[in-house]
């Protein structure tokens, strides 16, 4: 029988790896999720001639429901987050406030990804509707006063790094 002295020191670095071997698993879990999440939002940037914005990765919201709710009921959003509308047609847009707890910046693109216009730091809570003159397809709405910070005007495309579905 080994020694206890031995014994314990065997014991140890068997805890000591296994205690490795789960920190590792749970890195590469965590890992694995925040690379699944980053792959399901559709990363876009917007460019002005030759200047490029940095990406943003937009959330789709594409059926009758998701584009109801939208960022409705939520407390804060990353920085270089924010969400996509996909409408079936080009036709003049509205969007409200309601049960929404951030500021946000709605920009609305047309069918050809160009910008229309842009609602800037749109009132949390407000049914007012809101809106700008014109028809788009898709509005994207991202944290409030992030459209300034970017320097995205009307006339700046929408370049999508990925395909977007279609609208329901």
């Amino acid at each position: 029988m080994p020694s206890n002295t031995r014994w314990r020191k065997q014991q140890y670095s068997q805890v000591i790896l296994v205690g490795v071997l789960l920190l590792g698993l749970a890195l590469g879990v965590y890992g694995y999720a925040g690379y699944r999440e980053k792959a399901s939002l559709l990363p876009v940037t917007f460019s002005s001639g030759t200047q490029e914005t940095s990406r943003v990765y937009l959330e789709i919201a594409n059926t009758p429901s998701e584009r109801e709710k939208g960022l409705m009921f939520r407390k804060s959003m990353d920085e270089d987050r924010g969400m996509l509308f996909i409408f079936p047609v080009e036709r003049q847009q509205s969007f409200w406030m309601k049960n929404t707890y951030i500021p946000l910046d709605m920009i609305f693109v047309s069918s050809q990804f160009e910008v229309v216009g842009i609602v800037e730091n749109a009132t949390p809570f407000s049914e007012e509707q809101r809106s700008v003159p014109g028809v788009s397809q898709f509005v994207i709405e991202l944290n409030g006063g992030r459209a300034k910070e970017l320097g995205i005007e009307a006339g700046d495309k929408v370049n999508l790094l990925s395909e977007i579905p279609p609208a329901a």
